[in-house]
């Protein structure tokens, strides 16, 4: 972003680039510790700061997904509402994108873990 000081091309340290992560998660951590009024696991509240890191704070707080987790609708409504953010326009045309189904589907499965994804990647 041009408010950070680097620019393409340019080499930059691990810790540099964690702190670059961090702080462009952030607005996606507010926009879930406080739009969101049910208890999360890790990997639920991980999963959704993921959602809005590409939809957007403002998309999420108005959708139906956000609404859906806080009435605390049942599993297949709440992926429903998930999976509809698989879409980009294209020529003006709106499309759904392979990239964002496999994305959101992994988003889904991620929140609807029962084991963490860390103590999955160990078994």
């Amino acid at each position: 972003k041009p408010n950070e000081g680097f620019y393409l091309g340019r080499t930059i340290t691990v810790e540099q680039a964690e702190e670059l992560l961090r702080s462009d998660l952030r607005p996606a951590e507010i926009t879930i510790n406080s739009g969101i009024f049910e208890p999360l696991t890790q990997w639920q509240f991980d999963a959704l700061v993921s959602l809005v890191f590409n939809i957007g704070s403002g998309a999420f707080n108005s959708s139906t997904l956000k609404g859906r987790i806080n009435n605390k609708f049942t599993k297949a409504e709440i992926e429903e509402a998930w999976k509809r953010w698989n879409k980009v326009t294209v020529n003006g045309v709106l499309t759904v994108s392979n990239g964002l189904t496999k994305r959101r589907q992994d988003e889904v499965d991620m929140y609807f873990s029962i084991v963490s994804p860390e103590v999955k990647k160990k078994v």
